[in-house]
């Protein structure tokens, strides 16, 4: 089955790509997911952080959610 990118229907949400070093997130990624609420409020849509990474204490996945993401 080929992709077709003219079927925007899977195109659903704000996405926030969040930066971290040494496991512990960016604060412009607390600002970005701030800003991408607001977003996703007047777009009725879901936030979602994306946070790639290994070994990333659980304690700094959760703070994500405090500035706005609902994944």
């Amino acid at each position: 089955m080929a992709y077709d990118s003219k079927d925007t229907a899977a195109f659903k949400g704000v996405w926030v790509f969040c930066e971290q070093r040494g496991g512990e997130i960016g604060s412009i990624s607390y600002q970005l997911l701030s800003e991408g609420r607001k977003l996703a409020n007047d777009l009725g849509a879901e936030l979602c952080g994306v946070l790639l990474g290994s070994g990333i204490p659980e304690e700094e996945i959760k703070k994500l959610g405090g500035y706005g993401a609902d994944k």
